[in-house]
């Protein structure tokens, strides 16, 4: 069995495996192992949020925008099914509907006869 060495921060990114040096190198600011792909704020090189298999750099608001997301396209894949499920039972009532309507109109004219 491979065992993978769990991060040490709570982030689970790889602020300790740099070196200091490299990072003063990169200009990256202390308690940052890398710059946010999609803002340009410091931030932190971990794995992405969601089932994409890369690691990229990102601060915490981007990291958590994209955790939403990714967590919601999820929820579509679960809820498509449901769509289309009730999308059809949505039919049969509006038909249900219009056919009851089109019979209670046909059978009513024989009922508003008045007896004087």
């Amino acid at each position: 069995m491979i065992q993978v060495a769990k991060s040490k921060n709570k982030r689970g990114c790889y602020c300790g495996s740099f070196d200091e040096v490299y990072l003063e190198e990169k200009q990256i600011p202390r308690g940052y192992c890398g710059f946010c792909s999609s803002c340009g704020k410091p931030g932190h090189l971990r794995h992405a949020p969601g089932i994409a298999p890369y690691t990229d750099a990102w601060c915490d608001s981007c990291y958590k925008a994209v955790w939403v997301r990714n967590n919601l396209q999820g929820l579509s894949f679960v809820a498509i099914p449901f769509a289309l499920i009730f999308s059809h039972w949505y039919i049969a009532g509006v038909s249900f509907i219009i056919f009851a309507a089109i019979t209670y109109a046909i059978k009513k004219p024989k009922n508003r006869e008045k007896t004087a």
